[in-house]
């Protein structure tokens, strides 16, 4: 039917225009025009056409709303799970907004404490990975020598390796505990930005007993696994190869301790962690607002809001054409109406003008 309409009123408009083009405006020594007198309101033939105006709006907004019944019934179907998806997504960006003030406010408070060079994290990783395999290829070696399993003793070897660079870490508190005393100040003299960082900056005595402890636990990793290696490739190659793998796994810790010493930064560390917050939060809210729930129902929606503004637009054109033919009946019939609207409600008894230029 739509398809009807569009052609018909093409149709219309065709013959309008081609009607227009034949009119041909005679040149006169005067015109006279008679205004539509004042008791002519409206006559039944305009009310017919304003009337079928109306009705070609009115159908096409009804059509419309056909086209538009599948896309707008999908909407409907997809609503409450797109209802829940975007309460979702908008609790979802209040938590966005906190982590990323966090992380801002961290950064701009304790970056003048940072003391690690911006791209140590790389090293460090990059270390602690080949310490740790450095071991566990020493003993590896040793162990399939003895005639151990292979898969087994790539295990064993793995744990050994990465307990020797986990014995390092402690190097990592003395550090942390040294920077914790250049940073100590009584907190009445913390400013109101610091002291939502206040372990950063009082905590420096109650650190060292547990640096302490560390310490003995990290030395005895280090013990135990130096004499391991060293039984080991003494009861497999001789004494002067046992001393020599000990001496590296031993060589292998301190380096981890060292390496962790000079990584380790409690500042540094606390802003790492609200931008990874930060990040992990503005990762998970564009995961959300790309839910199929909420993507679906606005195509739907905005698909039925399309059609039915497109049949609302042809409405209103094929009204305005309807209305033109009101206009094209009225130019026919003078004689009735007049040649124009009046300016006043006085019947207008008509009006010449000297086209010449005569008075």
């Amino acid at each position: 039917m739509a398809t009807n309409n569009v052609g018909s009123t093409q149709s219309r408009l065709t013959a309008m225009v081609t009607e227009a083009d034949a009119v041909v405006l005679q040149a006169v020594e005067e015109a006279h025009g008679v205004g539509r007198p004042a008791e002519v309101t409206a006559t039944y033939a305009e009310q017919e056409y304003d009337a079928l105006a109306t009705e070609q709006r009115e159908s096409w907004c009804a059509e419309g709303e056909v086209a538009a019944r599948k896309a707008a019934v999908q909407a409907a179907g997809q609503a409450p799970a797109a209802k829940a998806a975007s309460l979702v997504l908008s609790e979802h960006a209040h938590e966005v907004v906190e982590a990323r003030g966090q992380y801002q406010h961290a950064a701009q408070t304790l970056t003048p404490y940072v003391r690690r060079s911006t791209h140590d994290d790389v090293r460090y990783l990059a270390g602690w990975a080949v310490l740790g395999l450095g071991d566990t290829a020493g003993v590896l070696g040793a162990a399939i020598f003895l005639g151990e399993i292979p898969l087994v003793a790539l295990g064993q070897a793995l744990a050994t390796g990465f307990a020797a660079v986990t014995a390092g870490l402690a190097g990592s508190e003395y550090q942390e505990l040294r920077q914790a005393r250049a940073r100590q100040r009584p907190v009445e003299k913390l400013t109101e930005d610091e002291r939502h960082y206040v372990h950063l900056f009082t905590e420096a005595g109650a650190a060292r007993s547990t640096t302490r402890m560390v310490s003995w636990v990290a030395v005895t990793i280090m013990v135990l696994i130096t004499v391991g290696i060293f039984a080991l490739r003494a009861g497999t190659e001789g004494v002067l190869a046992g001393v020599a793998f000990g001496g590296l796994a031993a060589a292998t810790a301190l380096a981890s301790f060292i390496s962790s010493y000079v990584h380790a930064d409690a500042a540094a560390d606390l802003i790492a962690a609200y931008r990874q917050r930060y990040r992990r939060a503005e990762r998970g809210h564009i995961r959300l607002a790309r839910s199929p729930s909420l993507a679906r129902h606005a195509q739907a929606a905005e698909t039925a809001a399309s059609i039915e503004r497109e049949q609302e637009g042809r409405g209103e054109a094929a009204g305005q054409a309807v209305s033109a033919l009101k206009y094209r009946m009225l130019r026919r019939n003078p004689q009735v109406v007049g040649h124009g609207e009046s300016r006043s409600e006085i019947p207008s008894v008509g009006r010449r003008a000297r086209v010449d230029g005569a008075s």
